[in-house]
């Protein structure tokens, strides 16, 4: 468990955009990740990162949060190799997409 606004812009970006139970694959461009100066010597400068994320589940936040910040780049949301298997596709999502993409209920609230 960790808090999600200490983290860089693109992960706490996808993380405040999924619903509990969702499970994403994030491409994080180097601008939104670690930008020039990287994480050495796990990730180098100017890496772009891929991670897998499935959100268990969210706790209230001790304070007031801040309102999430704009979408600033596309997310590539790509299934599991189960749900492609069952013909799920690769997915981009754009921010005028993002707001009808959050209103629909996940597998698990099904």
């Amino acid at each position: 468990m960790f808090r999600v606004n200490g983290l860089f812009p693109g992960w706490t970006e996808a993380l405040t955009r999924m619903k509990t139970g969702s499970k994403w694959q994030l491409f994080i461009p180097s601008n939104l990740a670690y930008g020039t100066t990287g994480s050495p010597p796990a990730i180098a400068p100017n890496a772009t990162l891929l991670v897998e994320v499935e959100l268990l589940s969210i706790h209230p936040p001790t304070a007031t949060p801040a309102q999430p910040q704009p979408l600033t780049s596309d997310i590539i949301k790509v299934p599991s190799l189960e749900e492609m298997q069952k013909g799920a596709q690769i997915e981009t999502i754009k921010a005028e997409d993002l707001e009808k993409l959050q209103k629909q209920p996940t597998p698990a609230q099904k």
